[in-house]
C-alpha cells in the first residue's frame, strides 16, 4: 500500500514539475520567470525542510525515550517512520535550496534580485525565528526539569524520567540550534552582499558629484562666499568656483 501510495504520488509531483519547468521556460529571461522559478524553488524547500526537522525530532524523541524503557514494536514502527521522513525530506529540500541559494549568490543584477525577494526573506525569517524559539522552549524545559528534580522531586523514579525529558530537551535544543545559526549565517551573507552593493551605489554617486563642476557668479564676494560655503555643507563633495 505505502509503496503504491509513493508510486501515485512520485508520479503525480513528477508531472506538474515538468508541467511547470514548462511554463517557466515560455515566460522567457524576464522577471516573471525569475518569479516563477523562486516561488517553486522554496515550496519545495520549505516543505522538505519541514520533513527533515520533524523526522530528526522524532528519531530524537523515540531514542531518548528507548534508553529508558526499551526498544518494543511500537517504538521501532515509529523509528522506522521518522527516520524515513527526514530521509525523504533531505533530497527534497536540498533539490530547493541549492539552486535557490546559488542564484541568491550571485554578484550580478540577477542575485541581487534573488536577495530582495519577498519570498527568500520570508523563508529565512520563518524558520529563523522558528529556531530561535525552538532553542528558548527547550532551553526554559531543561532549567524546568533541573530545578524540578532539585527542589521537589528528589526520587529514583523521577530521576530517570528527569534525564529522559533533558535529553529530549537537549535533543531538540540541538536541532533548533543548528537551524538558527545556519539561517542566521545565510541572512548574514545576504546583508553583507547588500552593504557591497549600497557601497558601490555610494561611490557611484560621490563619483557624480565629484565630477560635477558649479561655477558661482556674483558682484558681491561676501554673498559668493556665503553661499559657496552652505553648498559645501549640504553637499561636500561638490566642486565650486567663485567668479
Amino acid at each position: 500500500l505505502l509503496l503504491a501510495i509513493i508510486i501515485a504520488t512520485s508520479a503525480l509531483w513528477a508531472y506538474h514539475a515538468f508541467v511547470l519547468r514548462s511554463d517557466i521556460k515560455r515566460a522567457g529571461e524576464s522577471k516573471l520567470q525569475s518569479g516563477m522559478e523562486r516561488l517553486y524553488w522554496y515550496v519545495i524547500a520549505a516543505v522538505g525542510l519541514l520533513s527533515l526537522v520533524i523526522g530528526l525530532a522524532g528519531d530524537v524523541n523515540v531514542l531518548v525515550r528507548a534508553l529508558q524503557k526499551g526498544f518494543d514494536l511500537a517504538q521501532r514502527e515509529q523509528l522506522a517512520g521518522f527516520t524515513a521522513l527526514w530521509i525523504a525530506g533531505l533530497p527534497v529540500w536540498l533539490m530547493g535550496w541549492i539552486p535557490a541559494q546559488r542564484r541568491a549568490m550571485r554578484k550580478d543584477d540577477i542575485g541581487a534580485d534573488a536577495r530582495r525577494s519577498i519570498l527568500r526573506k520570508v523563508y529565512l525569517y520563518f524558520y529563523w525565528l522558528s529556531s530561535v524559539l525552538s532553542v528558548l522552549f527547550n532551553a526554559i524545559v531543561i532549567v524546568y526539569q533541573l530545578l524540578a528534580f532539585c527542589l521537589f522531586l528528589g526520587t529514583l523514579v523521577n530521576f530517570l524520567d528527569t534525564l529522559t525529558n533533558l535529553g529530549q530537551s537537549i535533543g531538540f535544543t540541538v536541532i533548533g540550534g543548528v537551524l538558527w545559526a545556519y539561517h542566521f549565517f545565510v541572512l548574514r551573507g545576504d546583508n553583507t552582499f547588500a552593504k557591497l552593493e549600497q557601497e558601490t551605489v555610494d561611490q557611484k554617486d560621490l563619483e557624480a558629484w565629484q565630477a560635477l563642476r558649479v561655477i558661482i557668479v556674483s558682484e558681491d564676494e561676501t554673498f559668493a562666499t556665503k553661499i559657496q560655503d552652505d553648498l559645501k555643507k549640504l553637499l561636500p563633495h561638490l566642486s565650486l568656483v567663485i567668479i
